[in-house]
């Protein structure tokens, strides 16, 4: 009887846990973070929604209130389509504005600092979603824009 009884006690138990792993309210298993953006940083070329950009478009352009990003530590993690991994693109140099392919976003950031980060070759008629890195950390990139090719 006891032991029926202790069998009857762990499922129970084990029920309870098991529903509550399950529930909405649950806590995510993983605690990464997500990669903090340095200051006010938006992606401005490709614009962020842009369809039929250029196919040869091999880099990604961003304004920032941080003038410091061009020190090395920070880059582009591209999602490719299908669920493929990241890709990363080159650390952040610092560019004039002037260097920016035209339509480009205008930012809301008083006097930005712009930077460039080559991707290299993208697919045609592929959905890319573009991240904020921050390398040497651990942490997922923050989602800056997405844009699909032509």
């Amino acid at each position: 009887m006891k032991k029926s009884l202790r069998i009857v006690s762990f499922a129970v138990l084990a029920a309870s846990v098991l529903a509550a792993c399950n529930s909405n309210n649950s806590t995510p298993i993983s605690s990464t973070p997500t990669c903090g953006l340095q200051g006010n940083t938006v992606m401005v070329y490709p614009i962020p929604g842009a369809v039929r950009v250029p196919d040869n478009t091999t880099n990604v352009y961003i304004a920032s209130s941080n003038n410091t990003l061009a020190n090395g530590n920070f880059n582009t993690a591209v999602q490719p389509p299908n669920g493929l991994p990241y890709f990363y693109g080159t650390n952040f140099s610092q560019i004039p504005e002037s260097q920016i392919p035209h339509p480009h976003a205008s930012p809301s950031i008083t006097n930005p600092t712009y930077y460039v980060s080559n991707v290299g070759p993208l697919s045609s008629g592929s959905t890319y979603v573009i991240g904020f890195n921050v390398e040497n950390q651990v942490c997922n990139p923050a989602g800056i824009g997405q844009f699909t090719t032509r």
